[in-house]
């Protein structure tokens, strides 16, 4: 009983897991995307002309 238990809550957490970390993934790339968006339409030439 317990060894068919144990492997069956490991896949369970993992899944748990995997979709915990794509939505925390595609947050991340809406964050990243949206900063980039704001600064680009902030000062529109790029701004690794202006790195001293």
């Amino acid at each position: 009983m317990n060894r068919v238990s144990e492997p069956l809550g490991d896949v369970v957490r993992f899944n748990m897991d995997a979709r915990g970390t794509t939505i925390l993934y595609i947050g991340w790339l809406a964050r990243i995307k949206r900063f980039f968006l704001s600064k680009r339409t902030e000062n529109w030439n790029s701004p690794w002309e202006n790195v001293t």
